[in-house]
């Protein structure tokens, strides 16, 4: 078994639900030691003891090490400190006015290790008037516009947010790849530093195409639809006349509008007013919308999908989960893992969705129970068999 790029790297993990998760996993899929840090009860991923498994938190947090510590005592922050003193990463996505409470800020814990890489991710940033509002997913899709683009102009529905976690997932990813770039300066310098990145920051990231040019240019992006605010159409959604869909994108380069026009079986279109340039066709996205939806009623979704792909245009079936699930593309590429967890039994999961040719990631541990290291984490730390008895005794730790 592979023990991964970033093997002996040590984290020290006070993250919770999403977003820090995503990042400590992903350091521990690359060989990282990872000590979750949960408060009595555990982080707030985990549910309540009566919860059946809960799937949020086995997805995102394999390959780790659980120690329960009462922070709000005394003794318990000593234990945090010592645990700081042994690690290379710290990472939490915490308000910053808590952990500033706590005495777990940056300025506080490099003062305890001068070679800490300190990552953290907020809400809103760490800055400015909104910058100790809690913050998740929803929250940030709404206030950073990334939920307003969606749906239809006029629809009086309120806007759709996308159908998965998107920024909780795109800042883990951000929060691991700031802390990777720390450990690598870190190595060339001798100098450590501090990692920060928000929510509201991985949801413009994914926004580069839609809010970027308005920045640029002032002008607001209609809402697309089916299609998309950022691409010339015809780039969206269809339904085929058997009910399924297909995404294709067909709007850029001067070749695809013809070939897509004579596919679908409407070269009419090619030299129509409305839609011969890609600025008519966005500014006439509806109507030719119109035009292609009619056209794919013709024919089922995988002829169609067999067809525009013929031409080099791109296109896809929209899958199911079921459909994705049992598609052996998934497992010719690595993108699934088999774990056990004794509360929940065998399920798959995702994997860390990188692929390095000398050091593999790896599933070394499955995700921990509630408190599971304690004692043993404590040892390494230092503690006497006394010392720990007393901390359990007095609930210090768990």
């Amino acid at each position: 078994m592979s023990c991964g790029p970033i093997h002996g790297i040590k984290v020290a993990d006070m993250t919770q639900m999403l977003a820090g998760p995503v990042a400590t996993q992903m350091l521990g899929d690359l060989g990282a030691e990872v000590i979750k840090v949960e408060p009595h009860g555990g982080e707030r991923a985990r549910g309540g003891a009566d919860d059946p498994p809960r799937w949020l938190f086995l997805g995102r947090n394999r390959n780790k090490r659980s120690i329960v510590i009462d922070l709000k005592q005394p003794e318990g922050l000593e234990v945090m400190r010592r645990l700081v003193r042994q690690s290379d990463v710290f990472v939490h996505n915490q308000r910053p006015a808590a952990v500033k409470r706590l005495g777990l800020a940056y300025d506080d814990l490099r003062q305890l290790n001068e070679r800490l890489v300190y990552a953290s991710a907020s809400g809103y940033g760490d800055r400015g008037a909104l910058s100790d509002l809690p913050g998740q997913d929803m929250q940030l899709q709404a206030f950073s516009g990334l939920a307003g683009i969606n749906g239809y102009e006029d629809d009086p529905r309120p806007s759709p947010p996308a159908g998965a976690a998107v920024v909780d997932s795109t800042t883990g990813v951000l929060i691991a790849f700031g802390v990777m770039a720390a450990l690598y300066e870190l190595e060339k310098t001798g100098r450590a530093q501090e990692v920060k990145t928000s929510l509201l920051g991985g949801a413009l990231l994914l926004q580069e195409n839609s809010f970027g040019p308005y920045l640029a240019t002032g002008k607001l992006p209609a809402k697309a639809g089916n299609g998309h605010p950022g691409s010339a159409p015809p780039y969206g959604i269809w339904r085929a006349a058997d009910g399924k869909e297909l995404g294709v994108s067909a709007g850029v380069g001067p070749e695809v509008w013809p070939n897509f026009c004579n596919v679908i079986d409407r070269p009419q279109l090619i030299d129509d007013p409305r839609f011969a340039t890609a600025e008519a066709r966005v500014t006439n996205r509806v109507e030719l919308f119109e035009c292609v939806n009619k056209a794919m009623a013709a024919r089922p979704r995988d002829e169609w999908v067999r067809l525009i792909r013929e031409t080099g245009i791109w296109a896809a079936p929209v899958s199911s989960y079921d459909d994705l699930a049992a598609s052996t593309q998934l497992e010719d590429n690595d993108l699934l893992i088999d774990n056990n967890y004794p509360s929940a039994g065998e399920f798959r999961s995702l994997n860390t969705p990188i692929s390095l040719s000398n050091s593999k990631t790896a599933v070394r541990r499955p995700p921990p129970g509630l408190g599971e290291h304690t004692r043993e984490v404590l040892t390494e730390l230092g503690y006497a068999t006394a010392e720990i008895d007393s901390m359990y005794r007095t609930n210090v730790v768990a």
